[in-house]
């Protein structure tokens, strides 16, 4: 044989499209076939195996100088015709009285031969034939193509693995993005409808989330292309929830499975017997994986066992219908995960409809998930919160899916779910999402409980707060309370006033956040709520803060983390800490300050929650701008309107009264280039990056003492810094309520500021104390 043919065999079939990358897995391939004389490349349809087999064997003709033959097994359905089909393919005709396996294995005992038989799926019961042609022929290489392997000794299974695509959220230029198979794949077949078809900085974007939707599966990717030539990329990516419908017309010179996505998926689905088509299209319903638990509790088995469920699960990942998952977090009771791709889950759906199931099933899934969640509910803020927020990240989907469906078939337990998964839309900064979901079952509420609805309108009115929606958070926080005392529920009614005391706290009202917060206290302290004492307690420390009742914040700050560190809960630990820093600022105690923050910062590199690293972040300016550091500060609050920015969570008035002081105080000590490019800087950083810089929070000035003097930056003849703003202030003529008010500190701490000032500069008066600074250059 050459390269193409040999004396008695067909050439190999002849590829009209070039072939696109796969370079890693034939070299991959073609190692494996060194050691091992049976590769089976399974994967699901569409996944390119035949042509990856054909790659390879077009590639190895030094390795297999006697021949390399293609046997399609694609129109063959019977497994006793599998030999015939061989041995046609080679030439040998059955002779009178000699069984046709024994003329297959006695023309390729000794010939080193490469064998490759596609579509061995529909065939499996005949894989003896395989193993006897490996015993009979010791030179003999053969490699199958199969949606699921043979499971013989000598069998090397090698899964066909989808093109590759760019990382979610990785910034690509053109040139790198397209260098991805999936990519270059997608341009190739558009540039076969339109010549000028180009990969621009425009289109990029689209077309590798056109790639990423159809999971890089290169059937549906030259299926998708196709349809440029009547759809823009924004409508064919618009269009792709109905990928199946969508994803037709293939080249009529290709096999009938190849011409659809939906034949390809079919075609092993037809495969399956009635029992696993049941368990398939029933799998359909989860939109994110599912466990072993999670099967048997939403999917209809009968009187099926655990462990044959679990044979049946493998069976589907043997066939490649369905792939196996990591657990979503290393605790003991969290069991491997299994999923679709989003192709297959299609198909599954249309069939879970078509048999009527759906409804049910839908039950089923909400129900589960309602339970799974309720779990959670108690544990949020504790030693298991970062358990929790990784199992919400693995059920991500699975909880959107089951509030889409249940909002329109099952309102109290879209609500019940909403509130339950709370915690992780507050953690995961997803504040627009949670309230949409919460708002939506309220709109369609007919019929719910009125103990439901209160604590729905609480968690609305909590992210409406957040959100900067303050009326709307009113409106919704006063009708909880009024069902809540209606329906004598004093959780629901601690939750409210706490709610509402939030509304008035961020608003800028702290009178009334501290007399709402007050009354929800001892209802906190009673009642299922108190999972939200530590909270509370960090909202009163805040408010008496701002109330300059500094002895009543201290107990409340204390308590507050003793309770956050004996739960072991990480968010709470780190606000509490945060408002413990923010005490110490407004008392001018920059190193507690610095304490406070570097230890809830160190807990942030974990949590990821964007809301309170972004308020970290701003106490770090407050004390970057206390310490003469104007750059660091901008820097730091660019970081934090970025991070405000990602997560619709704005300013409120009552920390834009700290903007107002603090800016201008860090940006008269910098030209504006330099302010503008520290800002910048500071929007660009990634999240660790930005807590490794927020973490490296030195408490001395930028600038050198002798030079920042006249900037009353440094201090100087033995004033602190904060003694140097309170002889700025002085310059300036201000009372001792007026420097209190200028720098958030207590009129106590300001006189004592000034008594310090005149004693060190050893001046009887006010004035004389004014009169050297302006000598010394500070005013």
């Amino acid at each position: 044989m050459n390269a193409s043919s040999s004396p008695g065999h067909p050439p190999l079939p002849v590829q009209l499209s070039s072939f696109i990358g796969r370079d890693a897995e034939i070299a991959q391939i073609t190692r494996l076939l060194a050691s091992n004389r049976l590769l089976t490349l399974t994967g699901p349809g569409g996944v390119g195996k035949t042509r990856l087999a054909l790659a390879i064997a077009n590639r190895a003709a030094v390795d297999y100088p006697d021949g390399r033959v293609f046997v399609s097994l694609a129109a063959v359905d019977d497994p006793s015709l599998v030999t015939a089909t061989i041995a046609a393919a080679l030439g040998i005709t059955e002779q009178p009285g000699v069984p046709l396996l024994q003329e297959l294995a006695a023309r390729l005992r000794d010939q080193r031969a490469l064998l490759v038989l596609d579509n061995f799926e529909q065939v499996i019961e005949a894989a003896p034939v395989v193993a006897e042609l490996l015993l009979s022929c010791d030179n003999l290489r053969i490699i199958v193509t199969s949606r699921e392997p043979l499971h013989l000794t000598a069998e090397q299974e090698f899964p066909a693995p989808p093109l590759a695509l760019p990382e979610p959220q990785a910034v690509e230029t053109v040139e790198q993005t397209a260098t991805y198979e999936a990519v270059a794949l997608f341009i190739q077949r558009a540039r076969a409808i339109n010549p000028n078809f180009a990969l621009t900085t425009a289109n990029a974007p689209a077309i590798v989330e056109i790639c990423r939707r159809l999971d890089g599966l290169p059937l549906a990717i030259e299926l998708a292309a196709a349809r440029i030539k009547a759809l823009t990329l924004e409508v064919l990516l618009a269009r792709l929830h109905e990928s199946l419908s969508l994803l037709s017309g293939g080249p009529g010179d290709q096999p009938v499975r190849q011409q659809t996505m939906r034949n390809a998926i079919a075609w092993s689905y037809d495969l399956l017997d009635p029992s696993e088509q049941q368990l398939f299209r029933q799998l359909s319903i989860f939109s994110g994986g599912w466990t072993l638990a999670a099967a048997g509790a939403v999917c209809i088995r009968g009187e099926d066992s655990e462990e044959d469920l679990l044979d049946q699960l493998l069976g589907l990942v043997d066939k490649h219908l369905i792939v196996p998952r990591p657990p979503a977090t290393s605790e003991r009771e969290d069991a491997p995960r299994f999923g679709m791709l989003q192709t297959i889950r299609e198909f599954g759906q249309e069939q879970l409809a078509l048999h009527d199931e759906a409804d049910e099933v839908s039950r089923r899934h909400a129900a589960y998930m309602l339970e799974y969640f309720e779990r959670a509910a108690p544990e949020w803020n504790s030693a298991r919160d970062m358990v929790w927020l990784a199992r919400g990240d693995a059920e991500l989907d699975n909880v959107r899916s089951v509030l889409g469906w249940a909002a329109g078939h099952a309102a109290e337990t879209a609500l019940q779910l909403n509130i339950a998964f709370v915690g992780y839309w507050l953690q995961r900064g997803h504040f627009a999402e949670g309230r949409q979901w919460l708002e939506l079952g309220l709109r369609n509420g007919a019929g719910v409980s009125d103990a439901t609805r209160a604590s729905a309108l609480v968690y609305a009115g909590f992210f409406a707060t957040s959100q900067g929606d303050y009326p709307t958070a009113r409106a919704l926080c006063e009708e909880a309370l009024t069902i809540s005392q209606r329906i004598g529920d004093r959780s629901a009614q601690a939750g409210s006033l706490y709610s509402l005391g939030r509304v008035a706290m961020y608003s800028g009202d702290p009178e009334q956040a501290y007399e709402l917060y007050v009354k929800a206290l001892p209802l906190t302290r009673t009642t299922d709520a108190i999972t939200w004492l530590p909270s509370l307690l960090g909202n009163l420390a805040a408010v008496a803060t701002e109330l300059k009742d500094f002895a009543a914040a201290d107990a409340y700050v204390h308590e507050a983390l003793d309770i956050s560190r004996a739960q072991g809960g990480p968010e709470q630990t780190a606000l509490s800490l945060e408002d413990g820093a923010h005490l110490a600022l407004s008392q001018s105690d920059l190193d507690t300050a610095r304490a406070h923050l570097l230890e809830s910062l160190t807990l942030q590199h974990d949590l990821q929650d964007l809301r309170i690293t972004a308020q970290a972040f701003e106490h770090c300016a407050w004390l970057a701008a206390s310490s003469l550091q104007p750059e660091r500060t901008a820097r730091l609050l660019g970081a934090a309107e970025a991070m405000r920015e990602s997560i619709g969570v704005p300013v409120p008035p009552l920390i834009r009264r700290y903007y107002d002081t603090y800016v201008p105080l860090a940006r008269s000590r910098v030209d504006v280039p330099t302010w503008d490019r520290a800002w910048a800087e500071g929007r660009s950083n990634t999240l660790d990056e930005a807590i490794v810089y927020a973490m490296d929070l030195p408490l001395e000035p930028e600038q050198d003492p002798v030079s920042a003097a006249s900037t009353a930056g440094a201090a100087v003849d033995g004033l602190s810094r904060r003694e140097v703003e309170v002889l700025r202030l002085l310059v300036e003529g201000r009372s001792n309520q007026e420097i209190a008010e200028a720098l958030f500190i207590s009129p106590h701490t300001a006189a004592k500021h000034v008594a310090n000032i005149m004693g060190k500069l050893a001046v009887e008066s006010r004035t004389a104390a004014a009169t050297w600074a302006v000598r010394h250059g500070i005013g």
